[in-house]
């Protein structure tokens, strides 16, 4: 079902079009709810790494979680500018540094 979503998705025009440039530069808004991470996901799928910023870390932690489960393995890394001892184990050791 994830699969078939999925394939709906990136076989649409838009996403098309973010293929033919390799998704340099892209630069999406208006993206709402779970089609962000579908976003992120695409376009880390064609150039390996996409940098996501935000002063939500609630957001970040859904949006981490999502590009996991669609990639079906620990993908997503988080980096936080401030140590916070609550979420070391799900950010990268390298925030704060």
């Amino acid at each position: 079902m994830l699969t078939d979503l999925k394939n709906k998705i990136y076989g649409s025009p838009v996403f098309g079009q973010l293929s033919l440039n390799s998704g340099n530069g892209a630069f999406l808004t208006g993206i709402r709810g779970s089609l962000l991470s579908f976003a992120a996901a695409f376009l880390g799928g064609l150039n390996n790494k996409v940098v996501y910023c935000s002063t939500d870390t609630n957001k970040l932690f859904r949006l981490k979680d999502d590009i996991n489960l669609l990639f079906g393995k620990d993908h997503a890394v988080i980096y936080l500018s401030e140590f916070d001892e609550e979420l070391e184990s799900d950010v990268s050791p390298l925030s704060s540094v």
